[in-house]
């Protein structure tokens, strides 16, 4: 497997030439104040999720970020399908 070459031109080639690691920074840290916000943080899965993105970035490490995408993928499909199962039963709404 190739290492990663920082200086590639070819990380640079979006959003005004700003190198692809500071994006992810960027994207990793609105994911956080997401979670913060919304509260899901005190759920052990999104706060696993979004610690793993946070090292994975942070760090460089590869498998982290592998493991934070499947997982963040895998969560929003199940919420998706959740809330799209409860709206689906408009009496169990009703109190």
């Amino acid at each position: 497997m190739s290492q990663f070459n920082e200086t590639d031109p070819k990380y640079r080639t979006c959003c005004c030439g700003a190198h692809i690691t500071m994006l992810a920074r960027v994207f990793i840290i609105i994911d956080l104040i997401v979670v913060l916000v919304t509260g899901t943080f005190l759920l052990i899965i999104p706060a696993l999720i979004v610690g793993l993105g946070l090292y994975g970035v942070f760090k460089q490490s590869r498998v982290p970020l592998l493991i934070y995408v499947v997982l963040g993928v895998y969560w929003k499909m199940a919420t998706f399908l959740k809330d799209r199962e409860m709206g689906a039963n408009p009496a169990s709404n009703n109190v």
